[in-house]
């Protein structure tokens, strides 16, 4: 996606402490949830990997709270 204005910086781990926090009240935890520190400008966010029934959990949740 293609923008006209520079994107705010975000912290990732802000990003992660914000996630985890609305996927653990939505019942769903994601132990590799994570900063990832190899290229700390980009402020990545590792996911990990997770077990299918979490993943579909995960979709659920964020179908019922869609934008």
């Amino acid at each position: 996606m293609q923008t006209t204005q520079a994107e705010p910086k975000v912290s990732a781990h802000v990003a992660v402490s914000q996630l985890r926090e609305a996927l653990r009240t939505a019942g769903i935890t994601l132990p590799s949830l994570r900063v990832d520190i190899a290229s700390p400008e980009l402020e990545l966010v590792s996911l990990g990997c997770i077990r299918a029934d979490v993943t579909l959990a995960l979709a659920e949740a964020v179908r019922r709270g869609g934008m």
